[in-house]
């Protein structure tokens, strides 16, 4: 392959495509006698007073005898106190909200089209509740929808500022089964944050119970889908058949299932683009906005491709917009996302009278060495 056609084939990939990295005790006084009277008296010899004899020691005191007492009864054995009740179920310890999810009649969740109907509770991790409403409930997602943790679509009664975040119908559980650290996304939805891209989805972590049983610790986010505080786009209508609302804004998804209502592929790169918004692309009355959408598409892979591909004006850069592709390419890259070789999971925007450009970043668990695939469990 000669040097010019490597560049161009690696565009689009440059275009479109720890942590770990967590927890210091006596004396006897003497008494002498008397001479004997009435006899003649005579040199006496004094005859030595006799000693006198000891006074005898009193026996020793005698301790009266004792009556026996008989050994006293053992103190009766202290009545056991009752038994506490059994203690309820535990969640894994509160250092995250709960939200709780019960379908009606405890409906099991079998499908990715079709809604159950539902209700939903949240608490903080003190038991305060902080949302609770009606909601409808499907599966989502592709392998992930496969694996033993389902990921959930949710769509609620009204609108709610879920965690803080900014009011909105739509949200997404998503499960990150594959992930055993629950962070890849987290830590790519902050990349893409501090790249700059336009929006971001937010997201926050908590315990989850479906139907009463605890399903574990989910990724309550934000859905991408057209919004103020979402995609910021203008869609066109089945009316905007001319320019410039023809060209614009479109929400895109490079995704080679082809699972949306409508997807389109180009020739040389074989990329398939999926509308994501207007979801009613596929319908007949919006043939004029398909017939611009698949020009410009293709006109973006032909010049990529083109042997003038660098040129501002009629190559790449005449059809992508380079910040976010730079950006694009270094998230995927830095981050070493199986996902980020244009295939799946990549979104995209086409503005209105402007370029096609990347984001929000999305689908980042089998990122940073998650998977072997493709060499991308090796930091190098």
């Amino acid at each position: 392959m000669n040097q010019s056609f490597g560049i161009r084939s690696c565009a689009w990939m440059a275009s479109v495509g720890c942590l770990m990295a967590l927890a210091a005790c006596g004396g006897a006084s003497d008494n002498p006698e008397s001479a004997a009277q009435g006899a003649v008296p005579v040199a006496a010899t004094p005859t030595p007073a006799p000693t006198p004899a000891p006074t005898p020691s009193p026996p020793p005191a005698q301790a009266p005898p004792t009556t026996p007492t008989p050994p006293s009864a053992p103190p009766p054995s202290p009545t056991p106190a009752p038994s506490p009740p059994p203690s309820p179920p535990l969640l894994p310890p509160q250092a995250l909200p709960v939200m709780s999810i019960d379908t009606a009649a405890a409906q099991p969740i079998t499908s990715k089209e079709d809604y159950v109907d539902g209700s939903y509770i949240i608490h903080d991790t003190t038991g305060t509740t902080l949302h609770i409403g009606a909601l409808e409930i499907r599966g989502r997602g592709n392998l992930t929808w496969t694996l033993e943790k389902k990921p959930y679509r949710l769509k609620l009664g009204s609108a709610a500022p879920l965690m803080s975040m900014p009011n909105n119908r739509h949200w997404v559980l998503l499960a990150n089964h594959i992930d055993r650290t629950l962070l890849r996304n987290d830590i790519a939805f902050e990349f893409g944050r501090r790249l700059g891209f336009a929006y971001t989805p937010r997201s926050s972590f908590v315990h989850v119970n479906l139907n009463g049983s605890y399903e574990g610790v989910y990724q309550l986010t934000e859905q991408i889908r057209p919004g103020a505080d979402r995609v910021d786009i203008e869609l066109p209508d089945e009316t905007d058949v001319s320019a410039p609302n023809v060209t614009g804004d479109y929400l895109l998804e490079v995704d080679a299932r082809a699972s949306e209502a409508y997807c389109t592929r180009v020739t040389i790169s074989s990329m398939v683009f999926c509308a994501k918004d207007p979801e009613t692309l596929a319908e007949p009355a919006w043939a004029a906005q398909r017939s611009y959408l698949e020009g410009y598409l293709q006109q973006t892979d032909n010049a990529i491709f083109a042997s003038n591909f660098a040129d501002p004006v009629q190559g790449h850069a005449a059809y992508l917009d380079t910040d976010t592709t730079i950006d694009n390419y270094l998230a995927q890259e830095l981050l070493k996302n199986v996902d980020g070789n244009l295939t799946f999971s990549t979104y995209m925007v086409k503005r209105r009278e402007g370029k096609l450009g990347f984001g929000p970043l999305w689908d980042f668990d089998l990122s940073l060495g998650a998977v072997t695939d493709e060499g991308c469990d090796n930091p190098q």
